[in-house]
């Protein structure tokens, strides 16, 4: 790193890093380290060797800058291409006129849909009301900050992890239900500390992408817009809603909602005291217990 200075009270610069083809965490450090701050969003591949690293950068290499300009990052973020060589399960009647997903085995990727209780862990989906309410999930490569500041995939969580979290007056450590609870204020808010307790995993067929963060279509996000506060599902929402960034500490409009259709796993965290938690790019809230 080449750091320059002008006398005692003159702006300091710094080299900017050639990042590009460096895997996400690793970036991350180097920039920081660098003095330097960065914005990033996503780009989706299908190439899962690609996954996590950067593909470009928005200042080159090498341009000396001062200390704390950001520099704008574009990283892959994997995306399974589905199992579009059977045309979707429709094309072939659901899953019953293939006797299910055995007749096929290839689903042990998945661990034959039997890992997870061949959905009956689930429910059928009916557990969870079709999924339209409990299945709050990320996608496996989605990042979750934790305590420390650093950022772990949700398929690598552990119970016992430390997680960013975020404290306000309007709700704290009280549990809400987000079908119903919304907000005309957003009153001192408050970077926290909360634990998982539990994770879940299951399959699903259908996910979001959202600024750059991948969650099933059940998973809640604390937005604002037309200053009030509430929690809205992934698949609901649009760019007419912000999301509260912890890197900002501040909201940030949504830029990208992208549909996928393919299947991979996906991961519920349950979290206390505090029912909430911060991805790479937004706060979103723990999944919720099964008696409401």
């Amino acid at each position: 790193m080449s750091l320059q200075k002008k006398g005692d009270r003159g702006i300091r610069k710094t080299s900017v890093p050639n990042i590009v083809g460096v895997a996400r965490s690793t970036y991350q450090t180097t920039l920081t380290n660098a003095g330097l701050t960065y914005t990033e969003s996503s780009q989706t591949t299908s190439d899962q060797s690609l996954d996590q690293k950067c593909v470009s950068q928005g200042t080159a290499a090498d341009t000396i800058v001062n200390l704390g300009t950001s520099i704008s990052v574009v990283y892959y973020q994997y995306v399974y291409p589905g199992f579009s060589h059977y045309g979707g399960f429709s094309h072939y009647g659901g899953f019953s006129h293939y006797g299910g997903f055995g007749h096929y085995g290839g689903f042990g990727h998945y661990g034959g849909f039997g890992h997870y209780g061949g959905f009956g862990h689930y429910g059928g989906f009916g557990h969870y009301g079709g999924f339209s309410y409990f299945g709050f999930s990320l996608g496996p490569n989605t990042g979750v900050l934790l305590s420390d500041g650093t950022s772990k995939p949700a398929h690598m969580l552990q119970v016992g992890d430390k997680l960013m979290a975020l404290n306000f007056d309007e709700v704290g450590t009280s549990f809400i239900d987000p079908r119903t609870w919304s907000s005309a204020s957003f009153s001192n808010p408050a970077i926290v500390e909360t634990e998982i307790i539990s994770i879940s995993s299951r399959v699903t067929d259908k996910m979001y992408l959202v600024n750059g963060d991948l969650y099933s279509p059940t998973h809640w996000i604390f937005t604002r817009k037309d200053n009030i506060y509430k929690f809205i599902l992934s698949g609901s929402i649009d760019n007419t809603y912000e999301v509260y960034n912890y890197l900002l500490q501040d909201w940030q409009p949504v830029v990208t909602v992208e549909e996928l259709l393919y299947i991979d796993n996906v991961y519920s965290i349950n979290t206390e005291p505090y029912d909430n938690f911060f991805t790479d790019n937004m706060l979103v809230l723990d999944r919720a217990p099964e008696n409401i």
